[in-house]
């Protein structure tokens, strides 16, 4: 899968690669994605295009990942579990159990 960027195509290996926008200005570098029902965004102060394509891939990954873990908006995923289980015990993960 590819990215967009400012100058060319730049590559990625995420399912949603092709929603990631990178581009170049001046003196510094914008990512966004989409996550959340938001528009993401990362500003990068560097000249190694390398390393912001990297970035923009673990960020995004990292976003999409927690986005579909924790999204109200799912029925598969522990937020729907907790939501709907009436006064019941859920078991929650190491991560969910930090984060509430």
């Amino acid at each position: 899968m590819f990215g967009k960027h400012s100058h060319g195509i730049a590559p990625m290996s995420h399912d949603r690669s092709n929603q990631i926008h990178i581009q170049h200005h001046d003196n510094y570098w914008q990512i966004q994605f989409e996550a959340m029902a938001s528009t993401c965004e990362v500003l990068v102060d560097t000249d190694d295009s390398q390393l912001v394509q990297r970035l923009a891939h673990l960020m995004s990954k990292e976003t999409w990942r927690i986005e579909e873990k924790f999204s109200r908006y799912r029925q598969d995923n522990i937020v729907y579990k907790i939501n709907h289980c009436e006064g019941g015990i859920v078991q929650v993960d190491a991560e969910t159990a930090e984060l509430i």
